[in-house]
C-alpha cells in the first residue's frame, strides 16, 4: 500500500514544521549561551582590568614615594651643607667684627 501525494506532502509539512521548530528552539537556546557566556566574560575582563590597574597604581604610587623621598634627602643635605657654610660664615664676620671693633676701640681688648 503505498502512500498518496496528499499524504507524502503532510508528512512532509509536519517533518519541516517540527525541523523548523527545532532549529528555532536551538538558535533561541544557542543566543541564550551566548549572552550569558558574554557576560560572564565581561566581568572576568573587567575584574582582570580593574585588579591591573590597581596593581599599576600602587606601582606608581610607590615609584613617585621613592623618588619623593630621594628628592627630599637630597634637600636635606644640602640644607645641612648650606647652614655650615652659613655658620661659618657667621663665626668669620663675627672674629672680623670683633677685630674691627677692637681696632676702633669700641671694645676692650682681651
Amino acid at each position: 500500500m503505498a502512500l498518496e501525494e496528499k499524504d507524502l506532502k503532510a508528512i512532509k509539512k509536519i517533518v519541516r514544521d517540527e525541523v523548523q521548530t527545532s532549529a528555532e528552539e536551538t538558535k533561541k537556546v544557542l543566543r541564550q549561551e551566548i549572552q550569558s557566556s558574554a557576560e560572564e566574560t565581561k566581568k572576568e575582563i573587567t575584574a582582570t582590568l580593574r585588579q591591573e590597574i590597581k596593581s599599576s597604581a600602587e606601582e606608581t604610587k610607590k615609584e613617585i614615594i621613592s623618588v619623593l623621598t630621594r628628592e627630599i634627602t637630597d634637600q636635606a643635605e644640602i640644607n645641612r651643607a648650606m647652614m655650615t657654610r652659613s655658620d661659618a660664615k657667621d663665626q668669620e664676620l663675627d672674629k672680623r667684627v670683633t677685630r674691627i671693633e677692637r681696632r676702633l676701640g669700641l671694645v676692650s681688648p682681651r
